[in-house]
């Protein structure tokens, strides 16, 4: 790694479908794509989401499996496992495993429910990102959900 890959880790995410949709509102306004990584229903459960969850808005999004040019014009690419070729600014990782190429992004963010079967990998992958040079940084969805702020 040439220039330590930004990792932040967000605990504590209740209702990881809103969460999310939020999380890549933001990102999508700030003109990056992002890649979601994540099981099955998490995903089928987002990509009907980004939809219908906001009245005037909808954020642009695809599977991994989708035409060639499809991906490359999609601002959010929803994926069950990263692949070399599905690279992009942010990688949003909801996987209980961390991805083998991280320099490939610029920024990767790791989402982390409130369950210890998920914690405990995440806390993992924590060490593992730390051992690899990574500036880590940690984001408590608790504290932003009481705060009264709903960002994510």
């Amino acid at each position: 790694m040439n220039q330590p890959i930004d990792v932040a880790f967000h605990f504590n995410v209740a209702h990881k479908v809103p969460y999310l949709c939020r999380l890549l509102r933001k990102a999508h306004h700030a003109n990056k794509r992002a890649l979601v990584c994540g099981p099955a229903d998490l995903l089928t459960q987002l990509d009907t989401e980004l939809w219908t969850f906001e009245q005037n808005e909808f954020l642009a999004h695809c599977r991994s499996d989708a035409p060639p040019g499809v991906l490359a014009r999609s601002p959010v690419v929803l994926a069950e496992a990263w692949a070399p070729h599905l690279t992009s600014d942010v990688l949003v990782n909801c996987l209980p495993e961390m991805p083998q190429d991280i320099a490939v992004f610029g920024r990767v963010i790791e989402i982390v429910g409130l369950l210890e079967s998920e914690r405990a990998p995440a806390r993992d992958r924590w060490r593992a990102y730390l051992a690899k040079g990574c500036t880590l940084s940690r984001h408590d969805a608790m504290q932003t959900a009481s705060a009264g702020e709903g960002r994510a």
